[in-house]
């Protein structure tokens, strides 16, 4: 993540499609959200793997309909017609309030805390599903929320431990 992160992150500021302010508050919410999730799964769930991994496989699964051509085939198969829509007009990222970017962190934070990955990935779909971010907007909020908490946190620990050379 550390290497990668970095010159993605540039990449993306470069291109003028990194929101600095957005990735700061999701990155405060996945803090808050990942200590969350595992005080959840530890007292909650008693430490049932198996339930935190079917509670994540139901949440993929559904996203994966959400954006597959599933629906599709499933409206052909009733005879449905499935209204085509108007290619729709990106959000700009500064039109989200503030707090929705530290309540997404939280709940990401809370879910990968939880199901132990994931946090990028539903940062990633809620902003552009449910926000209607640009989808390389929300990649680069997302990649740059989860640097520091996740990357640069990470690295730490492997040095601290001595595997990084």
């Amino acid at each position: 993540m550390m290497p990668s992160g970095v010159i993605a992150i540039l990449n993306y500021r470069k291109e003028k499609l990194l929101h600095i302010k957005g990735s700061l508050f999701v990155a405060a919410g996945i803090v808050l959200g990942a200590g969350i999730g595992a005080w959840i799964t530890v007292h909650v769930f008693d430490g049932k793997s198996d339930l935190t991994k079917i509670l994540f496989g139901i949440y993929i699964i559904l996203n994966g309909i959400k954006y597959s051509k599933i629906r599709r085939n499933i409206y052909r198969l009733f005879g449905k017609k499935l209204v085509e829509k108007p290619p729709r007009a990106f959000k700009d990222p500064n039109e989200i309030n503030f707090f929705i970017y530290l309540i997404l962190g939280i709940g990401a934070g809370t879910l990968a805390g939880m199901f132990g990955v994931g946090g990028g990935l539903i940062i990633t779909i809620t902003l552009i599903g449910y926000y209607g971010l640009n989808p390389k907007q929300a990649v680069a909020i997302s990649i740059a929320a989860m640097f520091l908490p996740v990357g640069f946190n990470g690295v730490l620990t492997y040095n601290a431990a001595g595997h990084v050379d």
